[in-house]
């Protein structure tokens, strides 16, 4: 008798597995600790990134901003300027913190993302290419499609008891 189905088995996959393939099913514990696992690192480092960013670059700016307050030539009277630049970047670390805080807890991957394309922003008002590699890290992390999937099923799953 002649074999019809080709030169693969039956099952259609071009090699026989010895070990019997089952679905993976993750308990709500388990894809909890995986996933932390996962984006807690760079959540951390969001965090980090955006505490040095809002001590250090608004004040940075309010020092130039005062600086030329009290600077006697008309060319530099720039001050209001840097001090609204300061506040802006503050702004811009506390949306870091908040979204680096948000990936900790495992409460927002959309917050994540948006903390990760503002470490990136950052990297121009001071963390330099740390808030650069940080933002790069936590856009892989949270893109991964396994990281995708545990987000969007934690957000559909029933709060456990």
């Amino acid at each position: 008798m002649a074999n019809t189905s080709g030169p693969f088995p039956p099952s259609g996959q071009p090699y026989p597995s010895a070990v019997p393939m089952q679905a993976s099913v993750l308990t709500q514990q388990e894809l909890l600790e995986k996933v932390r696992g996962k984006v807690v690192p760079p959540g951390i480092a969001m965090i980090v990134i955006g505490v040095l960013g809002a001590v250090v670059c608004p004040g940075v700016l309010f020092f130039l901003g005062a600086a030329a307050v009290f600077t006697p030539r008309p060319e530099f009277e720039v001050g209001g300027l840097f001090g609204a630049a300061g506040v802006l970047v503050l702004l811009i670390h506390i949306g870091v913190i908040y979204g680096g805080w948000a990936v900790v807890r495992l409460k927002s991957r959309s917050w994540g993302l948006r903390a990760a394309i503002l470490c990136l922003l950052s990297f121009c008002f001071g963390t330099g290419i740390f808030g650069l590699i940080v933002g790069i890290w936590a856009l892989v992390v949270l893109t991964s499609p396994d990281v995708k999937a545990a987000f969007e099923r934690l957000q559909t799953a029933p709060p456990s008891a």
